[in-house]
């Protein structure tokens, strides 16, 4: 059985979160207000946006900040991939948000293949 399950991350810049998956070559659309898609069976999710991943049947939709999917057929790496999202996402806000007339910024990944930022002020 499948079922719609929401992420607790914000997703507050939408914009970001465009530009993140059109750099990894995934669909991004933005709804009109009240607008839906379609999810399993005849559910629907109503949001601001929705992008696809690959091997998901379905698309993630943001509404309010909350994402909302389900990955029913989806591959068990499904996650790893929208996980991948979610720290690129947050890379791409902290980066945007940055004075760079103030700070610099080196970045790592760690052997977990997080990703490191150290902000240090001039």
């Amino acid at each position: 059985m499948s079922h719609i399950s929401t992420w607790k991350q914000t997703i507050g810049d939408l914009a970001a979160l465009k530009e993140v998956c059109i750099a990894k070559g995934y669909e991004f659309h933005y709804l009109k207000d009240g607008q839906s898609v379609n999810m399993y069976g005849s559910q629907t999710a109503e949001g601001q946006c929705y992008f696809k991943l690959p091997d998901w049947r379905y698309p993630l939709v943001v509404k309010d900040g909350q994402i909302r999917y389900d990955n029913f057929g989806a591959k068990t790496t499904s996650m790893d991939t929208f996980g991948e999202v979610l720290q690129s996402y947050n890379r791409t806000v902290i980066r945007n948000e940055i004075d760079y007339s103030k700070f610099s910024v080196e970045e790592t990944i760690n052997d977990k293949g997080e990703i490191e930022m150290v902000l240090t002020e001039y």
